[in-house]
């Protein structure tokens, strides 16, 4: 008969193959980025980081109309704000205000163009297209 610490050691690992699992399965469609799970040294989830959202809504297609990367891949441009606010924060954001998520963006170290083909987009010299080792090195100020 196994003590109550082992079962419960059991059931955490158990717990662990099952989100491993289920972050090698398929992607949602539309999407083809997938934020990998973060544990703490006692095996409990971590909260996902704000870039991290940001970074899989910008690579879902389904949302290429309202927030899309600039060509350059080095910055993203906010195309419906209206949209962003009813359809993207409220399901991947805790915010519900455009304010709020600029303000979030800059505490992030995100900067705009003001100038240039460019001009009104978002920027972070850490925040690339598909560069997810970059996003990892980002903290908030």
């Amino acid at each position: 008969m196994s003590s109550p610490q082992e079962h419960i050691m059991q059931e955490d690992a158990a717990n662990a193959l099952a989100t491993l699992q289920q972050a090698n399965q398929a992607p949602k469609e539309g999407s083809d980025f997938v934020i990998p799970q973060r544990f703490t040294k006692s095996g409990r989830k971590k909260a996902i980081p704000f870039p991290l959202k940001l970074m899989k809504v910008l690579s879902n297609k389904e949302f290429e109309h309202i927030v899309t990367w600039m060509p350059s891949g080095k910055s993203f441009s906010i195309v419906d704000s209206k949209a962003f606010v009813a359809e993207i924060l409220p399901d991947h954001f805790k915010s519900a205000k455009y304010a709020s998520f600029t303000r979030k963006l800059h505490r992030w170290g995100f900067m705009r163009h003001y100038r240039g083909e460019e001009a009104g987009a978002f920027y972070h010299n850490l925040f690339r297209k598909d560069r997810l080792d970059l996003v990892e090195q980002m903290t908030c100020h």
